[in-house]
């Protein structure tokens, strides 16, 4: 069973897309991520996972989980920052 998440029902923050991703990306790149970690487990949880773009450069992606797990809220999108990475791989392995 693929435990990653999926954004069944999703909406995207303009504040997702200012690394200047469309929508589409932002949703298409949270679906096929790699690696995903929970980074705030407060109500609503928030999630980063690692992405790769068209040229293969990773970024990292932060929705909200509404909902019960029903709707997710894309709020970041940015190059990945390498302690993002770090904390993945670590989880990865």
């Amino acid at each position: 069973m693929d435990r990653r998440l999926q954004l069944p029902e999703s909406q995207v923050q303009e504040s997702a897309l200012k690394h200047g991703l469309t929508i589409e990306e932002v949703i298409l790149m949270w679906n096929t991520g790699t690696g995903e970690t929970i980074i705030d487990d407060g109500e609503p949880p928030r999630y980063v996972r690692l992405a790769f773009d068209n040229a293969l450069r990773p970024w990292e992606k932060a929705p909200l989980r509404l909902g019960h797990g029903t709707r997710y809220l894309g709020i970041h999108a940015m190059p990945a920052r390498r302690s993002v990475i770090a904390k993945i791989h670590g989880r990865l392995q």
